[in-house]
């Protein structure tokens, strides 16, 4: 005959899983909360500062007002100047370790490429040179790098890597909002 009611240790096998899953499922709803508003403010602060620099120093909104505004000769170095401070600071950062917008794909796919913070952020400085230069250059690519690296790291740190993970941190409908621009 079955009992009834369970034994004190069947109760105790059964709760463990659950309370593990709780504390994991808290660590991972913490760890994307700081991911989204990581990823955010940087997003935020990239843009904030190429409309400063636009507004402040060639008085206009947008970079091609402010390249129709500036001479022939100026229109033709500016572009190039803004490609060789990116090109020093990508070349420097790229001998020491790579980076770049594949690696954060390799890493969300198959988990393998490690990914830093420093270089992240001098390869995002580059292209902020290109682009308040007048390069051709989006804000998307630092902004997804910026994004997985943050992944990647806060990650790392809570311990809350899955597959899952990866995908809720990284997803392309959180990163098209981010990059939205209604102009």
């Amino acid at each position: 005959m079955k009992r009834a009611v369970p034994r004190a240790r069947e109760l105790q096998r059964d709760d463990e899983p659950r309370e593990g899953a709780r504390r994991w499922t808290f660590r991972l709803i913490l760890a994307l909360i700081l991911v989204s508003v990581t990823a955010g403010a940087f997003a935020i602060m990239f843009r904030a500062a190429l409309s400063v620099v636009l507004h402040d120093v060639f008085d206009a909104s947008n970079i091609v007002d402010a390249m129709t505004r500036l001479g022939w000769w100026w229109r033709l170095a500016l572009p190039a100047i803004g490609a060789l401070i990116a090109g020093v600071l990508s070349l420097l950062v790229t001998r020491r370790q790579g980076g770049g917008v594949s690696d954060v794909m390799e890493a969300v796919a198959l988990g393998r490429t490690r990914l830093s913070m420093p270089v992240t952020l001098i390869k995002s400085l580059a292209s902020w040179f290109a682009i308040v230069c007048g390069g051709s250059r989006g804000r998307e690519g630092p902004l997804i790098q910026f994004g997985g690296t943050a992944e990647y790291e806060i990650g790392t740190l809570s311990r809350a890597h899955s597959p899952l993970w990866s995908h809720l941190a990284t997803s392309e409908p959180r990163m098209s909002r981010v990059l939205y621009d209604p102009r």
